[in-house]
């Protein structure tokens, strides 16, 4: 957790330890209880959304290049190059203008959450 909170990843995933097949860890006395990992897991991604929540919000007011991925709940779905699909969270852009998916818009970011943001449209598409 020490080493997290110094690096300050922007996105994180973890995983609880789980014993392999014919390895050397697996056959160690000892073993650590599931619920043990389980609440090390869980201290481990609170403090890592708290430190996702804080990067994404150094973000607010920044202008970037978004590539148009969808609609969701009424708003499009978008992601620059920061963001992997499938994986990192979405950039949320409310307008009324129609985009197709596979433009690009440039966005003024609006508001931030753990894992998503929220976009304005702030010019002519690129």
């Amino acid at each position: 957790m020490a080493f997290c909170r110094e690096i300050r990843f922007d996105r994180m995933g973890a995983f609880a330890y789980s014993p392999e097949e014919d390895t050397a860890a697996a056959a160690m006395p000892d073993q650590i209880p599931e619920e043990v990992k389980q609440h090390r897991l869980d201290r481990l991604m609170q403090q890592q959304a708290a430190i996702s929540r804080e990067e994404n919000e150094k973000r607010v007011g920044s202008v970037c290049r978004a590539l148009v991925t969808g609609r969701r709940g009424g708003m499009y779905t978008a992601r620059t190059q920061w963001e992997a699909p499938d994986a990192d969270g979405i950039i949320l852009i409310g307008t009324d203008r129609r985009l197709n998916i596979g433009d690009f818009a440039q966005v003024r970011i609006t508001s931030a959450d753990t894992y998503d943001l929220k976009a304005e449209l702030c010019e002519e598409r690129l």
